[in-house]
């Protein structure tokens, strides 16, 4: 029969029974009943709110009216005034606290942190009449105790209810940003139906914890003694309180809430829109013995004191009936049901029954459980990182559930590995290994539910390079590249030499570069909005992780628009010259005093850098090179201009240096050429040889180094054939890759815009092991 609320009320069982679970802020065990002060929650952090109710004085203590103010201190007794602020006092401001006639409310300051590791560390709360520095005087006058509450991170426990009687394992983890066991030889760990005293002290023997062994910085495991029970039908609360030692001296670590119960739940959480399984598992063999239990959830309140077949939805207080076909006795130790949809997120209690008449029978027993909303993942940072996997990532949104193990969740469909609730607001975690692939979902599974996070995160291709520097006179040099999906790439199928254009617009290349690659249209010419500087050539793909190629460096890619616009890069040229302004040749303003220089008629660019300008020797002094480009019309030169300075027409950049190079010789496959006669001199260092006759010195042949007597060139590769004294030829400006970092990038395809016309573009990232340096060796 259906009962009024009035009379329903009236049949609620009384003590011993729970009145819900113990919330998840109330880290310390709660007052006992009727205590005519509490501090709760004892266990804060900064920006957490404390209340403090206190009903030992008449008239009441506090100033009514959000009077009182409160200041946090670390003295060991309260001012008997206000005072301002200090390096041991830290006032609340008005804004974060609220009061009444007996009870305070207030926000921790920012300034009340734990102690060292996160370990917990005691602070004092004064309640003032108001906040007039030296006037305003302490409440009640005698307290100069104040109210004691410690601030830290209370660690997790891998199960926070368990049987009544013990004998079971505990682990218990550490907060995120707390290593609270640092520098701990030996944990000392115990339980208490009251709050964790500051040191160890003397506990009775039956509350220590046994088989305590310091795991980590950050984790201890522990077995429950026998003597942790739950005497009534309804299950108990203790504070696990930790300790760096078991000597009486020992200081508190940290402290956590442990619930016993004559019947434990195999899951004491679950959406709030029910629909999971739950079983009930009994510590006594005969406690289902006999009947076909009832259930009844129930919140607000205490357990009814007889079965009841009506739920009652009255707000604040609930009372949902689990209908029988949902109900199974396994065993007398053991009943499984399905939670019910019911009408709020917080705690309830699980109330059995011996029968399942209206208004019959009486409970058996009741544990904890909690409703909560389901958990739904907003973004993640940093949304994208390698597809190696090994990213440390926080995925943020609301409702996660803090308990560790709680959480699992998928990215691309592969399993996140290490997950670490932080907070309801976000969880850490590491991302797995996985193909390469853009916007991949992130499905997270809570017991309240699957929730999904659409175009999550990123898997990018980071390679890894090595060797990772080289001098820009070796020719090329063989490159071995770290990263993923190799095997799926369009490699060119016909590669001859570097500086041919056997690669199609649409084959897969690796790229060296300034920056990032953007293989885009640039604006106003064909070109690549940033090409490439130079290739790496001839890959060999060893496995899906690794390749092989020849980085080319003592020559670079051309600027000629062309090829580029064809997909792909321009040839690289054996030599280089700025055929820009009039007469071909750029002409500039040769500063004596700087080596910014302006451009009165041409137009430079990046291919310029590195690059020798001279004029004769007049007003540009010999050895001057180009350092760095700043727009089309300024440069930086090596050095300042000679003699008086000024204009200089038609000024040599790359290009032809030297014409009629004769008297040499050497014999077939020689690395050195030689002359009776001084032929040579420092300033041919670096240039190339041109046009030699007959070809016995291969075009682009680079001098290393010149005799101190001239004599002697050496070179960066053998010759080509006998030279001898009929033989001439030109030494010009070499074109290779300027000195500086660099990033190697693979592309999956080379053509001008791909990364926007074919959906299955990817180019690796710029990342510190992608970084290759040209300089000097």
């Amino acid at each position: 029969m259906r009962k009024t609320t009035s009379s329903s009320r009236s049949r609620l069982l009384g003590a011993g029974v729970a009145v819900g679970a113990v919330g998840a802020a109330a880290l310390f065990a709660p007052q006992p009943a009727f205590a005519v002060i509490s501090v709760t929650t004892d266990l804060v952090m900064p920006g957490d709110t404390v209340t403090i109710t206190d009903t030992t004085t008449s008239p009441a203590p506090f100033t009514v009216s959000n009077g009182s103010r409160v200041e946090v201190t670390t003295a060991t007794t309260c001012n008997a005034k206000y005072q301002a602020a200090s390096s041991t006092v830290f006032p609340v401001s008005a804004a974060d606290s609220t009061s009444s006639t007996t009870v305070v409310t207030f926000k921790v300051p920012a300034e009340a942190t734990p102690g060292p590791n996160g370990v917990v560390k005691q602070y004092r709360a004064c309640v003032y009449g108001g906040d007039t520095v030296n006037t305003s005087s302490l409440q009640p006058t005698t307290n100069t105790a104040g109210y004691l509450f410690n601030v830290g991170l209370a660690p997790r426990l891998n199960n926070a209810a368990g049987p009544s009687g013990g004998t079971n394992s505990l682990t218990v983890t550490a907060a995120d940003t707390a290593a609270i066991f640092t520098g701990v030889a030996a944990v000392g760990a115990y339980f208490s139906s009251s709050t964790c005293p500051t040191a160890y002290g003397t506990p009775g023997a039956t509350l220590v914890a046994s088989n305590v062994n310091r795991l980590s910085n950050t984790q201890t495991s522990l077995t429950v003694p026998a003597a942790i029970t739950s005497t009534g039908v309804g299950p108990k609360s203790y504070a696990l309180c930790l300790y760096n030692g078991a000597t009486a001296a020992s200081t508190l670590l940290s402290s956590t809430s442990y619930t016993v119960g004559k019947v434990y739940l195999s899951n004491t959480s679950g959406p709030s829109a029910g629909g999971n399984g739950i079983t009930i598992t009994a510590t006594d063999a005969t406690t289902y013995s006999g009947f076909t239990p009832g259930i009844l959830l129930v919140s607000g309140q205490p357990c009814n004191a007889t079965y009841e077949t009506t739920d009652d939805t009255t707000d604040p207080t609930y009372l949902y009936r689990v209908a029988t076909a949902k109900v199974r006795k396994l065993s007398d130790t053991q009943v499984a049901f399905t939670v019910p949809t019911v009408a709020r997120v917080g705690s309830w209690t699980v109330c059995t029954y011996n029968s399942t008449n209206d208004g019959g029978g009486s409970v058996v027993a009741s544990a904890d459980y909690t409703t909560i909303a389901a958990a739904i993942p907003a973004a993640i940072r940093p949304s994208a990182g390698p597809a190696t996997g090994g990213t440390e990532i926080v995925v943020s949104g609301t409702d996660f559930p803090t308990t560790p193990g709680s959480i699992t969740a998928t990215l691309g469909g592969v399993a996140l590995e290490n997950i670490r609730p932080l907070s309801a607001y976000s969880f850490r975690a590491t991302t797995p290994a996985h193909s390469v692939q853009a916007n991949s979902p992130l499905v997270v599974t809570t017991s309240s539910g699957v929730r999904t996070l659409t175009n999550a995160f990123s898997f990018q291709n980071e390679i890894i390079v090595a060797p990772r520097t080289a001098p820009n006179t070796i020719g090329s040099l063989d490159v071995k590249v770290t990263g993923t999906g190799f095997l799926s790439y369009n490699w060119p199928t016909n590669p001859t030499t570097y500086g041919t254009s056997s690669p199609t617009a649409t084959d897969s290349r690796v790229y060296l570069v300034r920056g990032t690659y953007n293989g885009a249209a640039a604006v106003s010419t064909d070109r690549k909005a940033n090409a490439p500087v130079s290739e790496c050539w001839n890959v060999l793909v060893i496995n899906d992780e690794t390749l092989v190629c020849s980085l080319v460096l003592d020559r670079r890619f051309g600027g000629a628009a062309a090829t580029a616009a064809a997909g792909a890069e321009a040839a690289f040229p054996l030599t280089y010259a700025n055929t820009t302004g009039t007469g071909n040749k750029p002409n500039v303003t040769a500063s004596t005093t700087s080596t910014v220089w302006e451009v009165t008629d041409g137009t430079f660019s990046q291919d310029d850098v590195g690059q020798p300008i001279s004029d004769g020797g007049t007003l540009i002094a010999a050895g001057t090179t180009i350092t760095a480009v700043l727009s089309p019309t300024r440069i930086v030169v090596s050095q300042v201009g000679t003699g008086a300075g000024g204009a200089v027409t038609d000024a040599v950049v790359g290009g032809p240096v030297r014409t009629g190079v004769t008297t040499l010789t050497a014999s077939s496959g020689a690395t050195s050429v030689t002359s009776a006669s001084a032929v040579f001199t420092q300033a041919d260092v670096g240039r190339a040889f041109n046009a030699f006759t007959t070809g016995d010195i291969a075009d682009g042949t680079v001098i290393l180094s010149v005799s101190a007597d001239g004599k002697t060139a050496y070179l960066n590769q053998p010759t080509n054939a006998v030279v001898d004294a009929s033989d001439s030829g030109t030494l010009r400006a070499a074109a290779p890759v300027p000195n500086g970092a660099y990033t190697l990038t693979v592309v999956s395809n080379a053509a001008v815009g791909a990364a926007t016309s074919d959906p299955a573009y990817t180019q690796s990232v710029v990342s510190s092991g992608s970084t290759f340096t040209v300089a000097p060796s």
